[in-house]
């Protein structure tokens, strides 16, 4: 009888130990009524978060961010990187949250206030903490992103960043992230207010209890032993197989891969975008030619391909896209302070692959013309120039730009108004071209079509959504694969289109795009020079112009080191009218990359 009563106590005490609400009673501020303590208890039970004292958890207290990765350390078994010092100015040595920080930026979880500035013991905002959450989330756990996502509006009086808008869509589309329901309907997610502890643990047990798949772990082929040299008079030297050349198909589907990414990053709802995503990448390929370490790493990570790779890609692109009737011109050139020598290497290899021009100046007022001139002539006035000043410590200066000048195939014969529907569902009279086209364009929620322009090698895209889809959506879900598969599209005996006729403009901080592609560490640049330099700076620019005899587009992309620190039955006839945003493109016919990209949203002047 004793042994029995026993073994219910232990049993007992065994239950009330895995109790999350035990767990939690032992801080007598979460009450076991609270709408955290289930979340509190699972936390402290686990180990991944403590309380401020052995009696007090603080649930009314704000959550920093140095507590916020520090809990995400631990709840993802975080190994330790080994190098943990010298990423953020503010995060000391020896500090609690020092290793944690170091994880978190790794792994691209975190990318700090600003390049130095990690801001430890600031609060984390719910914006913050989506995008943590959603970054953690990405890095962690292999699920359906599309799934997951709200096609949430939000209000005027609750504004959110630009840069939080698809974490914070992410983060309510799981239930992760709830607001609250005003008198007048709309609805408060508070995206700039501080985080307390039990908000922040429970969106964390609320992550937690989608019970996503983990990612499986990448496979490390085991190292094999080299043959041994056979007894010879003379050792043979071993030869080493040359790596395959990848498909063609591989590094297209890449280009066009890196492509969409960057419009993802360069576009923000409501907002007309141009950018060329080709003239980033050569650029970046400039940048990448001359990486190692971290840079490297990151950029290789972007492109979906080897730097080599890219640049035979590029390179060969160079020589094969003119058509000898589309005015088309992608040029490169470096510019390098007579202060610094670049590599005897990397100046070869910029020239030979890239058809770079390398220019040694005195980095001056003077300079700045010579670019700036430099790159009006390479455009056709287009762009008029990209740097506004050079400063004391500017290094490198690698600069891309693109001019496309082409005539339609077969051009409109005038415009005429007719409504264009802007997302939020207003109405605006725009002036809009018809046409009869043969390539129709159709995927999943999406309808467009292709009109070429003289000489065939070119065209124009243009991508409807439909059925409530939006641009951001269809460019979620587009790959650079599925993208050229969309665009090969469907020959058609007629497509019936309407389109805006319109000009559009844009400039970009190339870091911040850059940043939110996942390349963040732009200070390994050993293969330029000996001196030692980092990324200070980045400008894209880029002009369009739509009309009825054709289209004309020009961009730059400039990146600056300094000194460290995309009747009958038969026939097939369909219609595409654009009278609502819609994502275009100028596109090479036979790669079926993306030269220009863009979204229209809005009618404008």
């Amino acid at each position: 009888m004793k042994k029995r009563l026993l073994s219910l106590l232990l049993a007992a005490a065994l239950l009330l130990s895995l109790s999350p609400v035990f767990a939690a009673g032992a801080f007598k501020d979460v009450p076991e009524s609270s709408w955290y303590a289930d979340a509190v208890g699972r936390f402290v039970r686990d180990g991944y978060v403590k309380g401020v004292s052995e009696t007090e958890f603080n649930p009314d207290g704000t959550m920093t961010r140095a507590m916020m990765v520090t809990i995400l350390f631990r709840m993802g078994g975080g190994v330790t990187p080994e190098e943990i010092s010298g990423r953020f100015a503010d995060v000391g040595p020896d500090t609690w949250y020092e290793e944690s920080v170091a994880w978190a930026a790794d792994n691209g979880i975190t990318k700090g206030m600003s390049k130095t500035q990690f801001a430890p013991d600031e609060p984390i905002t719910r914006e913050q903490l989506a995008a943590f959450l959603w970054r953690y989330m990405d890095m962690r756990y292999d699920f359906e992103h599309d799934r997951y996502f709200a096609e949430q509006a939000f209000d005027a009086s609750d504004p959110v960043s630009p840069w939080a808008e698809e974490p914070m869509r992410m983060m309510i589309g799981a239930g992760i992230l709830k607001g609250r329901a005003q008198a007048d309907g709309t609805v408060l997610f508070e995206a700039k207010a501080a985080c307390t502890r039990a908000e922040a643990v429970t969106m964390l047990d609320r992550m937690l209890q989608l019970e996503l798949p983990d990612k499986e772990p990448e496979v490390v082929p085991e190292p094999t032993e080299p043959p041994k040299p056979t007894a010879s008079a003379e050792t043979p030297k071993p030869t080493v197989e040359p790596k395959p050349a990848p498909e063609p198909a591989d590094s297209m589907d890449a280009i066009a891969d890196a492509s969409l990414r960057l419009l993802r990053a360069s576009h923000r709802e409501g907002e007309n975008t141009v950018i060329s995503p080709l003239s980033m990448l050569y650029a970046l390929d400039l940048l990448s030619e001359g990486a190692d370490g971290s840079t490297l790493a990151d950029l290789e990570n972007f492109f979906g391909i080897s730097t080599e790779e890219l640049t035979a890609a590029l390179g060969a692109y160079l020589d094969s896209m003119d058509d000898g009737v589309t005015k088309l011109n992608c040029a490169n050139s470096v510019w390098v302070n007579e202060t610094c020598t670049l590599l005897p290497d990397y100046a070869a290899r910029v020239q030979e692959k890239l058809q770079a021009e390398v220019r040694s100046r005195i980095f001056n007022e003077e300079t700045v013309r010579e670019m700036n001139g430099w790159v009006s002539d390479q455009t056709d006035g287009m762009i008029p120039g990209v740097l506004d000043q050079l400063y004391p410590d500017d290094l490198l200066v690698l600069i891309n730009a693109i001019l496309f000048k082409a005539n339609w195939g077969e051009a409109y014969t005038g415009a005429r108004d007719r409504v264009f529907h802007t997302a939020d569902g207003s109405e605006q009279n725009t002036p809009m071209m018809a046409g009869e086209e043969y390539t129709y364009l159709s995927g999943e929620d999406v309808i467009g079509f292709r009109k070429p322009f003289v000489g065939g090698r070119y065209s124009f895209a243009v991508l409807v959504p439909q059925n409530d889809n939006s641009p951001e959506k269809l460019l979620r879900s587009l790959d650079g694969a599925a993208l050229r598969r969309l665009l090969k599209g469907e020959r058609y005996d007629e497509v019936h289109t309407w389109m805006p006729k319109f000009k559009a403009e844009t400039q970009l901080d190339l870091l911040e795009v850059l940043s939110d592609v996942g390349v963040t560490h732009l200070s390994d640049l050993g293969g330029i020079s000996e001196m030692p330099m980092f990324v200070s700076r980045g400008i894209h620019k880029a002009v369009i112009d739509v009309n009825e005899g054709g289209v004309s587009a020009a961009a730059v992309t400039a990146i600056v080191a300094s000194k460290s620190a995309f009747p009958d039955p038969n026939r097939k006839i369909a219609t595409v009218v654009a009278d609502r945003p819609y994502v275009y493109m100028i596109v090479d016919n036979e790669t079926l990359l993306p030269i220009f990209t863009g979204v229209y949203s809005q009618v404008e002047g």
